[in-house]
């Protein structure tokens, strides 16, 4: 887990990682990005509790978490996201198969009382939303995964920059023969906006991020870069059909993603915007706003984190 300056939830989804039936299996690092007294828990004899600079990078303390671990699975949690009691165990039941080398969690909304926190988590997070089935994915999720160690460890040099840009890291696991696989019964509250402005802001940071990193690892040249550029004026489009599909057999949410629409199309012609620029123009301050919305910004109100997973 990375941790930032609100620490409440981060401390929230530490207790919640240390409450796991597979806690003897476990070792849990902690890479704290912000300043001020350790979190509550991080005393404790299964957790490495790591500082560095608040001015990091999201994706540099990702690279430092798989530097610290010593175990066989690598699962990432973020600081908003909090898991249940089996999350743990059912990770490491899934890479039980020999075949699986990336490891999505099945999601729930952990503040579901308004309609923009249901509308992003249903952009975001819907292709893994339960309820769901077990199986092979063509698109694991980024930040909250699980990875085996033999697949990351060749990447190992890399990992700094690969995490800007974390699905060309994956498909590059996948294109060798990996497999990843959606586990519903790992399940994990993911806590979302509630805010228009920040959500925007926090998802057009991260897609121009990994866009300029995406055409910096494919060495591609300006006329690619420009190539790119254009052809995502079709992604909106492609991502609301990619989700439609991801949830053609899971009815209870046909209508959340309806009711969804406004809020998912103008997210995706942002991040289209957001990942023309990339290729473009390069990351600008991008690393720096994903940092600050990431870790820094309130995703939602108190009273409203009423929804499966709430404390």
């Amino acid at each position: 887990m990375i941790a930032g300056p609100i620490r409440e939830r981060a401390e929230l989804c530490l207790s919640r990682l240390l409450a796991q039936t597979a806690i003897e299996d476990m070792e849990i690092i902690v890479v704290d990005l912000a300043a001020g007294p350790p979190l509550q828990g991080a005393g404790h004899e299964l957790v490495r509790y790591v500082r560095l600079p608040e001015t990091t990078s999201y994706s540099v303390g990702q690279a430092e978490c798989a530097r610290q671990a010593k175990g066989e699975i690598i699962a990432y949690i973020e600081d908003h996201c909090y898991p249940s009691p089996g999350w743990a165990a059912s990770i490491l039941k899934a890479f039980e198969d020999e075949t699986v080398s990336i490891v999505a969690y099945g999601f729930l909304n952990y503040n579901p009382g308004k309609y923009l926190a249901r509308a992003f988590f249903l952009t975001e997070y819907g292709r893994w939303a339960c309820p769901a089935k077990p199986g092979p994915i063509p698109i694991p999720s980024c930040n909250n995964v699980a990875y085996r160690r033999a697949d990351l460890d060749p990447f190992l040099p890399e990992l700094d920059a690969l995490f800007d840009a974390e699905f060309v890291m994956q498909r590059r696991i996948l294109a060798k023969g990996g497999k990843a696989w959606l586990e519903p019964s790992a399940q994990a509250a993911h806590e979302n906006w509630e805010s228009l402005d920040s959500g925007l802001f926090c998802n057009h940071s991260h897609r121009r991020m990994n866009a300029a990193r995406r055409a910096e690892a494919s060495g591609w040249n300006l006329a690619q870069r420009v190539f790119f550029a254009g052809a995502m004026t079709v992604t909106p489009l492609l991502h609301l059909g990619r989700l439609a599909f991801a949830l053609r057999n899971r009815p209870s949410l046909w209508l959340p993603y309806i009711a969804a629409l406004p809020v998912s199309t103008l997210i995706y012609s942002a991040t289209a915007y957001a990942e023309i620029e990339g290729f473009l123009f390069g990351p600008g301050s991008s690393h720096k706003g994903f940092l600050a919305a990431e870790l820094g910004a309130q995703r939602a109100a108190r009273e409203s984190r009423s929804g499966e997973g709430a404390d």
